[in-house]
Formats: structure tokens, sequence, C-alpha cells
């Protein structure tokens, strides 16, 4: 369930995305394009979920590593790494979501999928103080960077434990 609340962090900043296209200097015609692509990317590791779910925690923290560069690029083609990063957070959350109703009784599945559930907005929650405090601070590239680190332990931790 953790895991799983932790990927909520990538699914949280989707809305941010078009702060994010505009702080890459893109024009205020590309800042929807930009965005759609991402959501594109998202739409495309969903789709791909329940396929090589053994190489989850690989795929996941390659995600990361591009959603950082793109979002640290400072260009709007670096919102192609975004868009990576969003598909394979995407994936990786839907992965392990399926991986917990395997793993879970179905006396107890529901309140378990409750429980994870409540997690996710508890963390989308934390997400959202995080970045309007951070803005304070930081443009929108850095926060992006340093809000998804979670998801790269995540990434480790499901590469040594191959879920």
């Amino acid at each position: 369930m953790g895991a799983l609340a932790a990927l909520t962090v990538v699914d949280a900043l989707d809305e941010y995305l078009p702060l994010l296209a505009r702080a890459t200097g893109a024009a205020d015609w590309a800042v929807a394009p930009l965005v759609v692509l991402v959501s594109a990317g998202t739409a495309l590791g969903q789709w791909c979920a329940g396929r090589g779910t053994r190489w989850t925690g690989p795929i996941l923290c390659a995600g990361v590593l591009l959603l950082v560069a793109g979002a640290l690029s400072g260009h709007p083609a670096g919102m192609v790494g975004v868009a990576a990063g969003f598909g394979a957070g995407a994936w990786a959350a839907v992965a392990v979501e399926n991986r917990m109703h395997e793993q879970v009784s179905s006396r107890v599945r529901a309140t378990v999928a409750s429980l994870a559930e409540a997690g996710r907005s508890v963390v989308a929650l934390l997400v959202y103080a995080a970045y309007g405090t951070g803005a304070l601070w930081a443009g929108p590239g850095l926060l992006f960077a340093l809000l998804v680190v979670p998801c790269l332990a995540v990434g480790v931790w499901l590469s040594v434990w191959r879920l």
C-alpha cells in the first residue's frame, strides 16, 4: 500500500503541468499541446499496464530519471521526458495496485483498497501543500524534480523485491 501511495506523487503533479510547460519557455500557444503530450504518455503507460510487470522497478526508475531531466531541462523538448516519466509512473501504479489485489484475500480486499485510496489522498494533499509552499522559493522544474524523488526509492524497492 505504501508503494501505491508514494506513486500518487506523479499523479498529483498533473495539476501543475501547465506551470511546468510554461516554465520551460514554451510559448502560450504551445502549453496545451505539451500538457496533452504528457497526458498521452500517461494514457500509454496505463494501456501498457499488465505487460512486463517484472520490470516495474527498473522502468519506474528510468521514468523518474527522465521526468527529473525533462523538468530541469528548461526547454519545451524536456516535456518528452516528463511524458515518459508520467507514463512510467502510471504503468507502475497500475502494476502495483494489481499486485496488491492479487495478494489480498477477497474477504478483506475492499478494506485494503479503501485504506490504499486513503493513503493516496493523504499523499496528494501533501504534494499540493509541498508544491504550494515550495513555490515561494523554487520554480516548477525544481519542484517537480524534488517531489518525484520518493518514486525513485519506490522503483529501487520494487527492483529489489521483484514486485
